[in-house]
Protein backbone atom coordinates (compact mmCIF):
# COMPACT_ATOMS: atom_id res chain seq x y z
CA UNK A 1 0.00 0.00 0.00
CA UNK A 2 1.19 3.69 -0.99
CA UNK A 3 0.96 6.28 0.84
CA UNK A 4 -1.47 7.87 -1.37
CA UNK A 5 -3.56 4.73 -0.20
CA UNK A 6 -2.82 5.38 2.91
CA UNK A 7 -3.90 8.52 2.96
CA UNK A 8 -7.08 7.58 1.50
CA UNK A 9 -7.52 4.89 4.59
CA UNK A 10 -7.46 7.80 6.71
CA UNK A 11 -4.13 6.35 8.30
CA UNK A 12 -1.62 8.30 10.31
CA UNK A 13 2.17 8.61 11.57
CA UNK A 14 3.68 8.31 15.24
CA UNK A 15 5.71 10.93 16.32
CA UNK A 16 9.40 10.92 16.34
CA UNK A 17 10.40 13.20 19.34
CA UNK A 18 11.99 11.90 22.05
CA UNK A 19 11.01 11.96 25.59
CA UNK A 20 12.70 13.49 28.34
CA UNK A 21 13.79 11.08 31.29
CA UNK A 22 13.74 11.93 34.62
CA UNK A 23 15.33 14.96 35.62
CA UNK A 24 19.32 15.00 36.68
CA UNK A 25 21.17 17.20 38.78
CA UNK A 26 21.78 20.34 36.66
CA UNK A 27 23.91 23.78 37.16
CA UNK A 28 21.88 26.65 38.40
CA UNK A 29 20.28 28.30 34.89
CA UNK A 30 20.40 32.07 34.24
CA UNK A 31 17.11 33.25 35.10
CA UNK A 32 14.81 34.93 32.66
CA UNK A 33 14.83 38.51 33.11
CA UNK A 34 10.92 38.09 34.46
CA UNK A 35 11.56 35.04 36.00
CA UNK A 36 11.44 36.03 39.88
CA UNK A 37 11.72 32.37 41.02
CA UNK A 38 13.64 29.62 39.90
CA UNK A 39 14.45 25.84 41.26
CA UNK A 40 17.02 23.00 40.97
CA UNK A 41 16.65 19.66 41.28
CA UNK A 42 19.66 17.68 42.80
CA UNK A 43 18.83 13.77 42.34
CA UNK A 44 22.14 12.82 44.68
CA UNK A 45 21.39 15.31 47.37
CA UNK A 46 17.74 15.11 46.79
CA UNK A 47 17.26 18.66 47.45
CA UNK A 48 14.93 20.98 45.95
CA UNK A 49 16.07 23.95 45.65
CA UNK A 50 14.59 27.90 45.13
CA UNK A 51 15.99 30.77 44.79
CA UNK A 52 14.34 34.30 44.66
CA UNK A 53 15.78 36.78 42.28
CA UNK A 54 17.59 39.36 44.50
CA UNK A 55 16.19 38.12 47.54
CA UNK A 56 17.60 34.08 48.92
CA UNK A 57 17.68 30.70 48.69
CA UNK A 58 15.25 28.01 50.22
CA UNK A 59 16.46 24.34 50.00
CA UNK A 60 13.64 21.24 51.05
CA UNK A 61 15.59 18.39 51.97
CA UNK A 62 13.62 15.12 51.05
CA UNK A 63 15.58 13.00 53.55
CA UNK A 64 13.52 15.16 56.13
CA UNK A 65 10.42 15.50 55.04
CA UNK A 66 7.70 13.15 56.90
CA UNK A 67 6.41 10.03 54.90
CA UNK A 68 3.33 11.21 54.63
CA UNK A 69 4.04 14.58 53.05
CA UNK A 70 5.82 12.83 50.65
CA UNK A 71 2.94 10.62 49.85
CA UNK A 72 0.79 13.80 49.62
CA UNK A 73 3.08 15.18 47.34
CA UNK A 74 3.25 12.49 45.35
CA UNK A 75 -0.32 11.95 44.99
CA UNK A 76 -0.77 15.48 44.33
CA UNK A 77 1.57 15.11 41.50
CA UNK A 78 0.53 12.43 39.89
CA UNK A 79 -3.28 13.63 39.99
CA UNK A 80 -2.53 16.52 38.39
CA UNK A 81 0.42 14.74 35.61
CA UNK A 82 -2.26 12.39 34.34
CA UNK A 83 -5.08 14.78 34.29
CA UNK A 84 -3.13 17.10 32.00
CA UNK A 85 -2.97 14.63 29.64
CA UNK A 86 -6.66 14.94 29.32
CA UNK A 87 -5.90 18.58 28.65
CA UNK A 88 -6.18 18.46 24.67
CA UNK A 89 -6.43 21.83 23.01
CA UNK A 90 -10.17 23.09 20.89
CA UNK A 91 -9.30 22.23 17.52
CA UNK A 92 -10.37 25.56 16.10
CA UNK A 93 -10.26 24.26 12.47
CA UNK A 94 -12.30 21.18 13.04
CA UNK A 95 -14.13 23.34 15.50
CA UNK A 96 -14.53 20.47 18.20
CA UNK A 97 -13.27 19.57 21.04
CA UNK A 98 -11.32 16.02 22.22
CA UNK A 99 -13.84 13.37 22.72
CA UNK A 100 -14.11 11.72 26.00
CA UNK A 101 -12.60 8.29 24.83
CA UNK A 102 -9.76 10.39 23.59
CA UNK A 103 -8.92 12.10 26.91
CA UNK A 104 -9.22 8.45 28.34
CA UNK A 105 -6.52 7.11 26.05
CA UNK A 106 -4.55 9.69 26.54
CA UNK A 107 -4.54 9.16 30.29
CA UNK A 108 -4.25 5.50 30.13
CA UNK A 109 -1.06 5.61 27.95
CA UNK A 110 0.27 8.04 31.01
CA UNK A 111 -1.15 5.23 33.86
CA UNK A 112 -0.06 2.56 32.14
CA UNK A 113 3.51 3.81 32.08
CA UNK A 114 3.91 4.46 35.69
CA UNK A 115 1.93 0.84 36.77
CA UNK A 116 4.90 -0.24 34.47
CA UNK A 117 7.46 0.48 37.47
CA UNK A 118 9.68 2.91 34.77
CA UNK A 119 11.72 5.02 36.16
CA UNK A 120 11.51 7.71 33.47
CA UNK A 121 9.00 10.30 34.09
CA UNK A 122 8.07 10.59 31.06
CA UNK A 123 7.01 8.41 27.97
CA UNK A 124 9.30 6.26 26.19
CA UNK A 125 8.69 6.41 22.64
CA UNK A 126 7.74 2.96 21.84
CA UNK A 127 4.99 4.16 24.78
CA UNK A 128 4.23 7.23 22.95
CA UNK A 129 2.54 5.61 20.00
CA UNK A 130 -1.23 5.65 21.33
CA UNK A 131 -1.05 9.15 22.93
CA UNK A 132 0.62 9.75 18.78
CA UNK A 133 -2.25 8.02 17.59
CA UNK A 134 -4.77 10.01 19.76
CA UNK A 135 -3.16 13.34 17.99
CA UNK A 136 -3.20 12.05 14.42
CA UNK A 137 -6.40 10.16 14.69
CA UNK A 138 -7.83 13.97 15.13
CA UNK A 139 -5.55 15.37 12.57
CA UNK A 140 -7.04 13.28 10.29
CA UNK A 141 -10.84 13.12 11.21
CA UNK A 142 -10.33 17.03 10.75
CA UNK A 143 -8.74 16.42 6.93
CA UNK A 144 -11.86 13.51 6.51
CA UNK A 145 -15.09 15.21 8.48
CA UNK A 146 -17.65 12.56 6.86
CA UNK A 147 -15.38 10.16 8.74
CA UNK A 148 -16.53 9.22 12.44
CA UNK A 149 -13.59 9.22 15.39
CA UNK A 150 -14.63 5.79 16.24
CA UNK A 151 -14.00 4.47 12.34
CA UNK A 152 -10.58 6.63 12.02
CA UNK A 153 -9.55 5.31 15.35
CA UNK A 154 -10.01 2.22 14.04
CA UNK A 155 -7.90 2.10 10.69
CA UNK A 156 -5.28 3.77 12.36
CA UNK A 157 -4.84 1.01 15.12
CA UNK A 158 -4.53 -1.67 12.12
CA UNK A 159 -1.56 0.08 10.29
CA UNK A 160 1.71 -0.59 11.02
CA UNK A 161 4.20 1.64 12.60
CA UNK A 162 6.00 1.98 8.85
CA UNK A 163 2.54 2.95 7.32
CA UNK A 164 2.16 5.44 10.39
CA UNK A 165 5.40 7.08 10.06
CA UNK A 166 5.10 7.32 5.77
CA UNK A 167 2.01 9.49 6.66
CA UNK A 168 3.44 11.55 8.92
CA UNK A 169 5.35 13.08 6.32
CA UNK A 170 2.68 13.02 3.97
CA UNK A 171 2.72 16.77 2.59
CA UNK A 172 -1.33 16.78 3.46
CA UNK A 173 -0.82 15.23 6.93
CA UNK A 174 2.13 16.99 8.55
CA UNK A 175 1.06 20.64 8.35
CA UNK A 176 -1.86 19.00 10.56
CA UNK A 177 0.18 17.38 13.01
CA UNK A 178 2.33 20.11 13.50
CA UNK A 179 -0.22 22.56 14.26
CA UNK A 180 -1.76 20.23 16.75
CA UNK A 181 1.05 19.57 18.44
CA UNK A 182 2.30 23.48 18.75
CA UNK A 183 -1.23 23.83 20.41
CA UNK A 184 -1.14 21.29 22.72
CA UNK A 185 2.48 22.73 23.21
CA UNK A 186 0.99 26.44 23.87
CA UNK A 187 -1.12 25.06 26.42
CA UNK A 188 1.15 22.67 28.57
CA UNK A 189 2.86 25.69 30.40
CA UNK A 190 6.46 24.12 29.39
CA UNK A 191 8.99 27.29 28.63
CA UNK A 192 11.07 25.70 26.05
CA UNK A 193 13.38 28.52 26.07
CA UNK A 194 14.48 28.44 29.91
CA UNK A 195 14.77 24.62 29.43
CA UNK A 196 17.22 25.55 27.06
CA UNK A 197 18.84 27.49 29.44
CA UNK A 198 19.88 24.67 31.65
CA UNK A 199 22.34 23.83 28.54
CA UNK A 200 24.44 27.22 28.95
Amino acid sequence: MNTTQLIEANGVADATAEPANEPKAEPTAKPKSNSVVTTKWDTEKRTLTFTVLKVGELTLELGKVHQSNLDYAAIHGLKQRVSDAAAIPFDAKAKRYATPQEKYDAMKALVDHYNSGAAEWSLKRAERVGTDELMLTQALSELYPMQTADAVRAKVAGMTRAERTALSDHPKVKPVIERLRAAALATSGVDAEKLLEGFA
